[in-house]
């Protein structure tokens, strides 16, 4: 659980979320992390290391936008709608990659039963 986070893990995640939903509060979806890695790549594993030497302020990244979507074309009650909460797709990557990890250590942990 302590390794350094290496590019190809950070990448895998990347990939594996799902295209075209709705976009965080900062307007950036994951096809733009998708479509530009090679850019930015560089800047994702920098906060990575921010965030493993302690140095990296996770309020920045850890909020959301609660909203309400339709379920009907033409709602008009409040049962016709369900809550969502709009996350940046950066924070998305952080959690998925420490899911990642952890799943891997918790039939160690936990029992299945």
């Amino acid at each position: 659980m302590d390794s350094k986070f290496s590019e190809e893990e950070i990448k895998n995640v990347v990939f594996f979320i799902e295209k075209n939903i709705a976009p965080g509060p900062d307007h950036m979806p994951v096809e733009f992390f998708q479509s530009c890695w090679e850019i930015i790549k560089f800047d994702i594993l920098l906060m990575f290391e921010e965030f493993e030497n302690q140095n990296l302020d996770l309020c920045r990244l850890n909020y959301g936008i609660i909203t309400l979507l339709s379920k009907t074309k033409e709602a008009n009650k409040i049962q016709q709608y369900k809550p969502t909460c709009l996350l940046n797709v950066v924070y998305k990557i952080f959690t998925k990659t420490l899911m990642l990890r952890l799943e891997k250590i918790l039939e160690t942990i936990l029992n299945k039963c």
